[in-house]
């Protein structure tokens, strides 16, 4: 039941994409738009793990996950969003995934850590200039050490081995840049 879940859940994001409207005609009340404005003051909810967009019996709906119903989520969780339903799902808890199966997109060495930003080299001894990438973390990149255990930004240092993959676009530069979405620490 899950998996198609999160099937309405892509399926709803990619209508919501394509401009669909609400009964109002109101382009600033597309479905999407409504989540984002009203997503954080949602997971501030607690016990709320996230928020998504689905049909419910035909309508696009807004739904909320929790890993939980309580008497707060019924109390503070809205029955509905600027004219769209609210619907309330129980998922449980939700944890980060593990390493991630395909190829990291680089593998080296920390050779600079300054803020959230990270220089990594493939090798860095290479006078002719081996794969480098600038990497940003984010509050969205995970940490997670060679047992799949979570690290955090302060567990980086510079000469560490890691793996690490990118999300979003890579500017191809020299070195390439790329925001982490997962790094691991290696022994």
């Amino acid at each position: 039941m899950r998996g198609l879940h999160g099937l309405l859940v892509v399926a709803g994001m990619l209508i919501s994409l394509t401009g669909c409207e609400n009964s109002s005609g109101d382009q600033d009340d597309i479905i999407l738009t409504v989540k984002e404005r009203h997503e954080a003051e949602l997971m501030i909810i607690p016990g709320v793990v996230g928020v998504g967009i689905g049909e419910v019996n035909g309508t696009e709906t807004i739904i909320v996950y929790v890993e939980k119903k309580t008497p707060l989520v019924d109390r503070e969780v809205p029955k509905e969003l600027k004219g769209y339903p609210v619907v309330v799902e129980v998922t449980g808890p939700i944890v980060a995934l593990g390493i991630p199966a395909e190829a990291p997109y680089i593998e080296g060495r920390i050779t600079a850590l300054e803020n959230n930003q990270i220089l990594v080299e493939a090798n860095p001894a290479e006078t002719s200039g081996s794969a480098k990438a600038s990497l940003r973390l984010t509050d969205s990149s995970r940490i997670l050490r060679h047992s799949g255990a979570v690290a955090r930004p302060s567990d980086l240092r510079v000469r560490q081995r890691l793996r690490v993959w990118v999300v979003g676009p890579v500017m191809e530069s020299y070195p390439a840049q790329a925001v982490a979405a997962v790094i691991v620490i290696e022994p």
